[in-house]
């Protein structure tokens, strides 16, 4: 009797330690919805693509230097994983872009601030060359990117909050 509860133990543990995947062990393709919410947790936030692609975001902030993104298909079956907040993400942003194409590239921000009644959106990033940085766009009233910002700081770890498994584990 002992034997078969020391077993069915063994068998709990070995089931809960499996359900700490790495956002990194996603295989696009191959795992669903249910499997990504078994084994990463809810998403920090759920939102649609043009194409109809559903976009689940785990963001590490608001202190977090990683956001990762994944997208499904319509059938439900991960398309896409990816890291965003990133020094090559950045580069992509460009005066007149929206809140909206802004917060799709990097996913939400992790502070929000108003200069001269413009809001200024901050991420923390990992930058690949210099350790951290601040990351700051400031929007105009009318909602489209005005000023982009980045402080770098290079005594920020390089990269050592980095939560490759769900929820920071």
């Amino acid at each position: 009797m002992q034997d078969r509860l020391l077993l069915a133990l063994m068998l709990i543990g070995a089931a809960v330690l499996s359900g700490c995947a790495s956002y990194s062990s996603v295989t696009p393709g191959q795992w669903t919805m249910t499997e990504v919410r078994a084994r990463l947790g809810n998403p920090t936030d759920i939102r649609f693509s043009g194409n109809g692609d559903e976009v689940w975001e785990y963001a590490t902030g608001p202190s977090g230097r990683f956001t990762y993104i994944l997208r499904f298909g319509r059938d439900y079956v991960v398309r896409e994983v990816k890291q965003v907040l990133t020094e090559d993400a950045v580069a992509q942003i460009k005066p007149q872009m929206t809140k909206r194409e802004v917060r799709e590239l990097l996913g939400r921000p992790s502070d929000v601030l108003f200069l001269g009644g413009e809001p200024v959106w901050d991420w923390r990033l990992d930058a690949k060359t210099t350790g951290g940085a601040t990351l700051s766009v400031r929007f105009d009233r009318d909602g489209t990117v005005k000023d982009v910002l980045m402080l770098l700081d290079p005594s920020d770890g390089n990269g050592k909050d980095a939560p490759d498994t769900a929820g920071g584990k």
